[in-house]
């Protein structure tokens, strides 16, 4: 456990917020690698290739994503739809943020939380990619049916929207100036999809054009876009606490790819 911890933290020491995660409910990372060292525990390298996380790091990026299935499969109550979300970090400052839990409540709030809309990946006919429901249930959950990788590129696939008679398709591809993400809904058919980018409270957006967004940390570049707006949207860092922030939208069909390069 240590291993994998220290493998999907960020430099700082903190922790992504994928699915129920949340700061200020239990000890930091830098508190339990102090205890283990006084316990004479020893870790090693581990790689993240189980979990279905993966971590890019590359010269200011630092991006943690999913590419695995909702888990653990016998009881995935902590799960959310949020297939190919992802987090990223540039030169050390939050940037795409995922969205946090604030309760455990089996409210309206925590049903938001797990769906996809919550979730810097796609919908399609505003669907969540796995039916999430009951505070802790999944059903119809999306499967990862295909999976390529290697040091700085991803093309992965899942079938969570089969009941829409498409197959999403996300690349993630990353390198020292710019990061790359592609989605495809597949086949190619006029099917439609929404794209959700959640922006960390402390990044503030400069100007919006038809095929850009620049901000004061870094610039997008959207390519096969339909449409492109901002909204307001909270986040949690922790429970029963929402900050206000935003979120870029993007409409598309059939495919669409967006670019993150350092400013």
């Amino acid at each position: 456990m240590l291993s994998w911890l220290n493998a999907i933290i960020y430099k700082d020491g903190t922790i992504p917020l994928l699915n129920d995660s949340a700061y200020g409910i239990a000890p930091t990372s830098k508190e339990l690698f102090a205890y283990a060292k006084r316990l004479d525990l020893q870790w090693s390298v581990h790689k993240l290739k189980e979990s279905g996380y993966r971590k890019f790091v590359s010269g200011p990026f630092e991006m943690i994503l999913d590419v695995g299935n909702i888990g653990p499969d016998y009881i995935p109550g902590h799960a959310h739809a949020d297939t190919f979300n992802y987090e990223l970090r540039i030169d050390g400052k939050p940037f795409v943020i995922d969205s946090g839990i604030s309760t455990y409540e089996k409210n309206d709030r925590r049903q938001y939380e797990r769906e996809t809309r919550a979730h810097n990946t796609v919908l399609v006919n505003g669907k969540s990619s796995s039916e999430v429901w009951g505070g802790f249930r999944v059903a119809q959950r999306a499967k990862i049916t295909g999976l390529k990788e290697d040091k700085y590129c991803i093309t992965a696939y899942h079938n969570g929207f089969r009941k829409s008679g498409v197959e999403h398709q996300r690349i993630f591809n990353m390198n020292d100036k710019e990061i790359m993400i592609c989605d495809s809904l597949l086949p190619i058919s006029g099917k439609n999809g929404i794209n959700l980018i959640h922006l960390h409270p402390d990044i503030r957006i400069i100007s919006v054009n038809n095929d850009s967004i620049k901000t004061n940390l870094a610039i997008f570049n959207f390519y096969g876009t339909d449409e492109i707006w901002i909204e307001d949207c909270e986040i949690a860092f922790e429970y029963n606490k929402r900050v206000a922030t935003k979120r870029i939208g993007i409409a598309f069909t059939n495919q669409m790819q967006y670019t993150i390069r350092y400013d």
